[in-house]
């Protein structure tokens, strides 16, 4: 079964949503509004999450998946170019809210009278909208201020790059060939470390 196959079976099985991560959502809802219509139901949609504001401290965040896998692969030195347009608008939320938020509206579903679906969003984007490269800007001053311990390369800067060819010419130059380079390094007999690269 060729991957051409899949991809097509896949576009009419979610039938216009952009992919199975939206698609599936969709249904979960779709199935608590149908078998929990009679109680008192909440459902949250965060935008993307990202690490805590503050609780339990600034920047936490226990896995990377949303924002965190840019988040920490720029913050180590790593990721110097994005593929992405600078100016687009990102919604993010810090994971501390999403938790306050999510205790909140338990608290007040179990005060409410009436059985009902409440669907809440949590977002930033209306009160606080914020853009690609303004993220990156961002992180990297604070990457700056607090280096990670296991940095691998000075976080100088991060850019979102629109245009394909010059996103890989820069990504060649900024990541590709360090990389390389320490990975070569780290192979020498008698001065290199393997563990680098591990």
């Amino acid at each position: 079964m060729g991957i051409e196959f899949v991809k097509e079976n896949e576009k009419k099985l979610i039938r216009g949503y952009p992919n199975t991560y939206t698609f599936t959502k969709s249904m979960a809802e779709r199935m608590i509004k149908k078998r929990c219509s009679d109680g008192k139901v909440s459902i949250i949609r965060p935008s993307i999450v990202i690490g805590t504001y503050e609780e339990p401290f600034p920047g936490w965040a226990e896995n990377l998946a949303a924002g965190g896998g840019i988040t920490l692969t720029a913050g180590i030195g790593i990721l110097r170019n994005i593929k992405s347009d600078p100016n687009i608008k990102i919604d993010t939320v810090p994971c501390d809210y999403v938790a306050n938020f999510i205790i909140a509206v338990s608290v007040y579903a179990s005060i409410m009278t009436t059985p009902r679906l409440s669907i809440y969003h949590a977002s930033s984007s209306l009160l606080n909208p914020i853009s690609n490269q303004q993220y990156l800007d961002i992180l990297m001053a604070w990457a700056q201020k607090n280096p990670f311990y296991k940095q691998v390369f000075e976080p100088k800067r991060s850019i979102a790059i629109k245009n394909v060819h010059v996103w890989k010419v820069s990504k060649f130059f900024d990541e590709d060939l360090p990389t390389k380079a320490l990975q070569t390094f780290a192979k020498l007999p008698l001065i290199g470390n393997k563990a680098m690269v591990e």
